[in-house]
């Protein structure tokens, strides 16, 4: 069950798109999500948001209001989210996943179903049945090196040579636990994961913002389009003359901004691990 989460009070686990990640340098690059005065001053520069058609009862023509082109961003959000495959508005998930010993014995490879990971709640070992949790991984164990790809590693090395020659006493269990696990075989509902998936409030990145703004373009035109496919323009000058259609140079922007969304798009999915799957067989 995945419900809408503040991501203000996650439980901060580092940063999905970690600094100096030389895979994920145009996921560094952050700001706010776009505004409708965005989409107006960039994709959308220079088109008429006006309906051509008067409305019969106030006899002027509609405008698209910044009210009207926000929801179209929230529909460009949904639409960007499930053609990709990944979270954007951050939403708290979480998941029952299975032991795999040869996954485990890669420093505990896990790969979520979401990507990319915000912040992780909690990490647990928890039995095939019933509720009972037999042990919490600690949090500062969990590699955060590839959250933008979904991916964790337990690494419990920081934690076990904290202190020379000794282990804490909140790790040693642990250590040991987690090493008489390697020799388990493939066990189902193993482990017990609450995650955030999404992106930050006020931290999406600039690719990301790239492809909304052109996602919700495309639909704006889209809409201005059907109205304007009667209206035209002629130009009469010494016996040569042009016709000019709105609808046509509509479509014109929309085919532009469409082979845009596509390639925003491919590039994403890489950055995001979605071109490729690779298992255990």
């Amino acid at each position: 069950m995945a419900v809408i989460f503040p991501s203000n009070n996650a439980t901060a686990n580092g940063a999905n798109a970690p600094d100096r990640a030389i895979d994920a340098t145009e996921l560094g690059r952050v700001g706010p999500l776009i505004t409708p005065s965005d989409l107006r001053t960039g994709v959308l520069f220079g088109i008429p948001l006006v309906s051509p058609i008067v409305d019969p009862i106030t006899k002027k023509p509609a405008v698209m209001t910044d009210e009207i082109i926000a929801r179209k961003i929230r529909q460009a959000i949904a639409r960007v989210e499930l053609g990709c495959g990944f979270t954007i508005t951050p939403v708290q998930h979480e998941f029952r996943l299975p032991f795999v010993p040869t996954e485990y014995r890669a420093f505990g490879f896990i790969q979520v179903p979401v990507r990319p990971i915000l912040s992780v709640q909690s990490l647990a070992v928890k039995g095939p049945s019933g509720d009972a949790i037999l042990y919490n991984v600690p949090l500062e164990w969990i590699s955060r090196g590839q959250f933008h790809r979904g991916l964790m590693s337990i690494i419990p090395l920081n934690a076990a040579f904290l202190t020379p020659n000794a282990l804490p006493s909140a790790s040693a269990g642990g250590v040991a636990f987690l090493a008489i696990l390697g020799s388990t075989g493939y066990v189902a509902q193993w482990w017990r994961l609450q995650c955030v998936a999404g992106f930050d409030e006020g931290k999406i990145p600039d690719a990301i913002n790239d492809i909304l703004a052109v996602t919700a373009a495309i639909e704006i035109l889209s809409e201005l389009s059907a109205l304007h496919t009667a209206q035209s323009h002629s130009i009469s000058i010494d016996g040569m003359s042009q016709s000019i259609s709105l609808g046509q140079v509509f479509q014109a922007r929309m085919q532009q901004l469409e082979e845009d969304r596509k390639r925003l798009e491919g590039k994403l999915k890489t950055l995001m691990g979605l071109r490729y799957f690779v298992d255990n067989i």
